[in-house]
């Protein structure tokens, strides 16, 4: 049998347990978050932090002086001011990526911008070319253009509208301008699209619905 061994102490005093180190909150706290980690930030800075960085996205995307209007309205004004003082008569519009850098704005913003003229009839798209100013016969808005072709193709009620791609390229505009243009003639109920199959002429246009 082994002997229990006995701890050396004190006869008739009973074994006392080694006390705890204890840790204050302080410490606590320093030693839970590594040294390498940042500070936790309250949320009055991280909200100020957002909004920063969103004033500053949206700026990006703005230019000098700009209104309520939006951008893409001052830079449409820009050009069609340009184009009556013939300026893109014989080489064109500038590229978009050309806008971009005078303008100091996102794609999306100039080609709002040049669909408002495409929509307008001041300009167009040329295959290999890009987009150039549309001669004294175009200068019509495309929802104009449009509804002129009905009345002078002999439409009648019932029939099937030209697709989406053959507007486009027989127009020579983008395909967001057409549907544009095709969203308001809908609205004017002398087209209606019909899911899965096209659009169809509703009704005619008055002066043709008159003769």
């Amino acid at each position: 049998m082994r002997r229990k061994l006995r701890q050396p102490g004190i006869p008739g005093e009973p074994r006392r347990r080694p006390a705890l180190k204890t840790v204050s909150a302080q410490s606590h706290r320093s030693w839970s978050r590594p040294q390498h980690l940042p500070a936790e930030r309250s949320p009055d800075t991280r909200c100020a932090t957002l909004g920063h960085a969103a004033h500053q996205r949206v700026r990006g995307d703005q230019m000098p002086g700009a209104s309520p209007r939006g951008t893409y309205l001052l830079i449409a004004d820009a050009l069609r001011k340009e184009i009556g003082k013939g300026r893109f008569a014989e080489t064109g519009l500038p590229s978009e990526a050309a806008l971009m850098r005078e303008h100091g704005v996102a794609r999306t913003t100039v080609r709002r911008a040049l669909e408002i003229l495409e929509q307008e009839g001041l300009i167009h798209s040329a295959p290999g070319v890009g987009r150039v100013v549309s001669d004294g016969s175009e200068r019509r808005p495309l929802t104009q253009r449009m509804t002129d072709m009905i009345a002078e193709r002999g439409f009648a009620v019932g029939d099937a509208f030209p697709s989406e791609a053959r507007l486009c390229e027989e127009f020579a505009v983008s395909r967001t301008a057409l549907r544009s243009a095709l969203s308001a003639l809908e609205g004017r109920g002398l087209l209606e699209a019909v899911h899965g199959k096209g659009r169809f002429v509703r009704a005619l246009p008055a002066s043709t619905h008159d003769s």
